[in-house]
């Protein structure tokens, strides 16, 4: 499933539509703080490197990383930890660095060469971290709501 039949789907889902413009358009895109390792694919690699995630989706990720710079166009490998309360196992995959964040330590990262069940792993990953979201958010506006009926 690709482009608009798996944006059309995922939204169908219940996950946030993607944002006009946005790379990953076809995918759900959503803000997470994972760590994981990365090392280019270079013989200049210094090793694997830590990173924390400002973003995830089946298509990529935002990485803000600064042990090693990065540039555009770098091809990285990829290891994220697991994590079992959203179901994400530990995975090792290939990704391009496609931009930066101005002059940070945030660069903007595509997969390249998902098999098809790593693609299926990270759609399932990301639509559960996105109804996650969604039911933390509706029960601190619930809260909120109730907060103000309390005090009025």
């Amino acid at each position: 499933m690709h482009g608009d039949r798996l944006a059309r789907a995922l939204v169908a889902a219940g996950a946030d539509p993607p944002a006009p413009g946005d790379r990953r358009s076809d995918s759900v895109r959503v803000r997470v703080r994972m760590g994981g390792t990365y090392r280019l694919v270079s013989p200049e690699a210094r090793g694997w490197c830590a990173f924390a995630t400002a973003d995830l989706s089946a298509g990529g990720a935002a990485i803000e990383c600064s042990a090693q710079p990065l540039e555009i166009g770098d091809v990285i490998l990829v290891r994220l930890e697991r994590h079992p309360d959203v179901g994400l196992e530990p995975m090792q995959l290939r990704a391009e660095v496609r931009n930066r964040r101005g002059n940070s330590d945030i660069y903007g990262i595509m997969w390249t060469r998902l098999t098809r069940e790593q693609q299926t792993h990270l759609i399932h990953v990301t639509l559960e971290l996105s109804r996650l979201r969604r039911e933390f958010e509706r029960l601190v506006a619930e809260q909120d709501r109730a907060s103000l009926r309390r005090s009025h």
